[in-house]
């Protein structure tokens, strides 16, 4: 009935950047054989087909305080990018499978096993050695949760189809430094609920997306709350292997 394509062959660690020493071996996995993939779909009758597609599709566009709407022109800047606006362009000219693309931004959660869950270094260092985030980069950046990735994929796959059908969706929930980080986490080891307010000033996040259509949608992600609650069960597990040791 329908199809998820968030396959993409990259160097491990890496999406912008990922081709390492290959492009030609990038641009032919995550390019025509994209495209041989969605033909597929198209020949046997699928209907409905979710991109999972980046925020990296406007990397070229000017900072600025303006949120980046879902319609505003990709401007990719490195390959990563510009493979994702390229597999873009090629769904929507295929009407026939109601392809629309998920345009996500940066995606944290835990994932087994759980060392290589995203922060986990910059947390396991903030447990281990304390601080209090003075030391740590400043500057905010758009992140998701995984599970509210796989939620609007959901939403996406059984909205109505004339409403998601040749259109990209902004992804994206809250925007966090590496000195926010580590405060969090140092509070967490003292108090249950530590509070936004209370943690350092960061620099904004550079273009920060509007997410409104996924949200007239219905969608709803898990903002700080869930956020908190994804650094606290990385404290914990950090502690339980620091004590094993």
């Amino acid at each position: 009935d329908g199809a998820v394509h968030a396959a993409f062959e990259h160097v491990a660690g890496k999406y912008r950047g990922g081709e390492g020493d290959s492009p030609d071996r990038f641009r032919s996995l995550n390019v025509e054989c994209s495209e041989r993939f969605l033909e597929l779909l198209r020949d046997n009758g699928v209907k409905r087909t979710v991109f999972l597609s980046s925020r990296a599709v406007y990397d070229g566009i000017d900072s600025g305080a303006d949120l980046i709407e879902d319609d505003t022109t990709p401007v990719p800047v490195q390959l990563y990018g510009e493979t994702k606006a390229t597999m873009e362009r090629v769904g929507f000219d295929m009407p026939e499978i109601g392809f629309c693309s998920v345009r996500a931004t940066g995606i944290y959660g835990l994932v087994n096993p759980i060392a290589r869950s995203k922060w986990f270094d910059l947390v396991e260092k903030a447990v281990l050695q304390g601080s209090d985030g003075s030391n740590f980069n400043d500057r905010c950046r758009t992140e998701v949760h995984g599970e509210d990735v796989a939620s609007a994929i959901a939403i996406l796959l059984t909205s109505n189809r004339a409403q998601v059908a040749g259109r990209a969706f902004n992804c994206s929930d809250v925007a966090i430094s590496d000195a926010q980080l580590v405060a969090l986490v140092d509070r967490l080891q003292v108090l249950e609920e530590p509070l936004r307010s209370a943690l350092p000033r960061s620099e904004p996040a550079n273009n920060p997306m509007s997410c409104e259509s996924l949200r007239a949608l219905g969608w709803r992600p898990g903002g700080m709350p869930k956020l908190i609650a994804t650094l606290r069960l990385l404290v914990r597990a950090i502690h339980g292997t620091a004590s094993q040791d």
